[in-house]
């Protein structure tokens, strides 16, 4: 990673979101991430990368271009200003409730909570910091298995509540801003599952 990529970080100032890699499976993906070690597999909803940036009541919002979307989605921003952190940047998915019509939002991983930057944590330590913050509606739902049969289960899960995929997740990997990040053992740490 970046050294620098902390000191790059600013409220209201986006970055550039990580991209993941493509697998065929989950199992396929589960292997190419990192085989025998847990890992975080979240619901993926179709909907559109967002990086969400608070300090007190101001909140914009970021998609994947970063574009300022704030002004496009104001029930995000109000959900946003629920997190229990004076300053924050997020980042999640956009995604419309197929019954209601509602759009809303969704966050996996935490870049910045209270002014400390998160970049270069491992994913792990995000997680558990933006779960002390986040209300549980605005999480993205996911589980934490080594497990080929429960990663399995969970895919199909989440295809039965109406997602399209799931990304398999590397519990050590930083936040890597603009790029896959690959570890000196070659294996992505995001692979989306399709």
């Amino acid at each position: 990673m970046n050294q620098d990529a902390p000191a790059r970080l600013r409220l209201f100032e986006p970055i550039a979101p990580t991209q993941a890699g493509t697998a065929g499976s989950v199992a396929e993906a589960l292997a190419n991430v990192t085989p025998g070690r847990p890992v975080v597999i979240e619901a993926v909803s179709g909907g559109s990368r967002i990086q969400a940036h608070k300090r007190d009541a101001e909140v914009r919002l970021f998609d994947a271009t970063l574009a300022d979307v704030t002004d496009q989605h104001p029930a995000i921003v109000d959900a946003v200003r629920t997190i229990d952190a004076d300053t924050l940047i997020v980042d999640g998915t956009v995604r419309t409730d197929a019954a209601s019509g509602e759009v809303n939002a969704v966050f996996s991983d935490a870049l910045l909570i209270d002014g400390a930057p998160l970049l270069g944590r491992p994913l792990s330590d995000r997680i558990d910091l933006l779960g002390e913050v986040a209300p549980t509606k605005l999480m993205v739902q996911r589980t934490l298995t080594p497990f080929p049969a429960v990663a399995e289960a969970f895919a199909a899960h989440v295809r039965e509540q109406g997602g399209c995929e799931v990304v398999v997740r590397d519990l050590d990997a930083p936040y890597t801003p603009g790029t896959p990040y690959i570890p000196d053992e070659g294996a992505a740490a995001w692979v989306v599952a399709l």
